[in-house]
């Protein structure tokens, strides 16, 4: 067993191999290697850093600092100053002087705080941000940013930044339902969640409005892409005490649903294993598939009857000419006792994610 094992990475193993949960596990993807260890195979941050900054078919980074750096500018006149900006899921150096430093310079900014649950993301930030905005304080944060729980205090009229479409990949839940039903749910959880960790302030996203299979597709089906799931299944090992788990016994596949408007990122099994925890034994078998996470591809009218029907409001959209991403500004406001109560009644009409095979 692991000194420290990881017991909720164990408990969503476990649920996915059983098919009680999936497309719900893209948050372990992003790993560290083990410091005291200069062999570790966990090294998902490398790998999303090489598919971010080498893959040219991996679009959405590429079109997002493009947009972010033309025409992000554009949503200050909707802002009141000064603003703290709150970085979910920051992503690697590129990303950070791609498209969090040329925000902020396009912003009035109070104070930055990144907030990631990769320490190697964190630190990076620190260190470009503070390169680049030497006047600009920065307070870390090292959490899952859909699950933390520390409200932040203090906030002057607070921006949360979501790039790479991350609203877009949230972990969704078990139970019944399609997927889009599944992401409704947990798309309205968060903004609720996010809303009473910050009160009154906006949303900046970036929303990826592509729904072409073959560029999708190959988006994703990426020699970085298939190297970072793998560095999961070696997370897996290290990390849990799941025994039995061939890590070479997998192989990644994006899968595109066009009725659900999502890219189902699934693995399928190469080699029949017999996983065990316990007195627990799950039988996996050669072409069974399973669905890690899920990216959502949805119009402005679908994302802009969310934001409504969680008591929010898409204030503007930001476009650029020939790109497939799009900035959406949100208001994130507060909601009468009324509105709460249908909001979870909503919710509780699909208990939640999905099964994908």
């Amino acid at each position: 067993m692991p000194r420290n094992e990881d017991k909720q990475l164990l408990n969503d193993v476990l649920d996915l191999f059983s098919r009680r949960r999936s497309c719900h596990l893209g948050q372990y993807l992003y790993s560290d290697p083990d410091p005291a260890n200069p062999a570790d195979s966990v090294r998902g941050a490398s790998h999303w850093a090489q598919m971010v900054a080498h893959e040219d078919a991996y679009y959405v980074p590429r079109e997002e600092a493009a947009l972010i750096q033309s025409h992000g500018h554009q949503i200050r006149p909707f802002l009141p100053d000064p603003v703290d900006v709150l970085d979910f899921g920051i992503g690697s150096d590129v990303a950070i002087l791609s498209k969090s430093i040329p925000l902020l310079k396009s912003l009035d900014v109070r104070r930055y705080i990144p907030v990631d649950l990769c320490r190697t993301y964190l630190d990076d930030a620190r260190r470009l941000v503070g390169e680049h905005l030497k006047t600009v304080p920065i307070d870390e944060c090292q959490a899952d940013y859909f699950d933390f729980k520390r409200p932040f205090e203090a906030l002057s009229n607070p921006l949360i930044f979501m790039g790479g479409g991350n609203l877009y990949n949230l972990p969704l839940d078990p139970g019944a339902g399609s997927l889009k039903e599944k992401f409704t749910n947990v798309f309205s959880r968060a903004l609720e969640h996010w809303r009473k960790m910050i009160g009154k302030g906006h949303l900046l996203i970036t929303a990826d409005e592509n729904c072409d299979k073959a560029s999708l597709l190959a988006a994703y089906d990426v020699a970085s892409n298939q190297a970072l799931v793998m560095s999961f299944f070696h997370r897996i090992r290290r990390d849990t005490s799941l025994q039995g788990l061939d890590t070479d016994g997998f192989r990644y596949l994006p899968i595109w649903n066009q009725d659900q408007a999502c890219v189902v990122h699934t693995v399928m099994v190469t080699r029949p294993q017999i996983l065990r925890h316990g007195e627990v034994a799950l039988e996996i078998n050669e072409d069974d598939h399973f669905a890690i996470d899920a990216s959502f591809k949805l119009s402005e009218d679908e994302s802009s009857a969310l934001f409504h029907q969680t008591g929010n409001r898409l204030v503007t959209v930001v476009r650029g000419q020939g790109l497939r991403l799009a900035l959406y500004l949100v208001e994130m406001r507060e909601r009468s006792s009324q509105s709460e109560e249908g909001t979870v009644r909503q919710m509780g009409r699909y208990p939640s994610p999905l099964q994908t095979t």
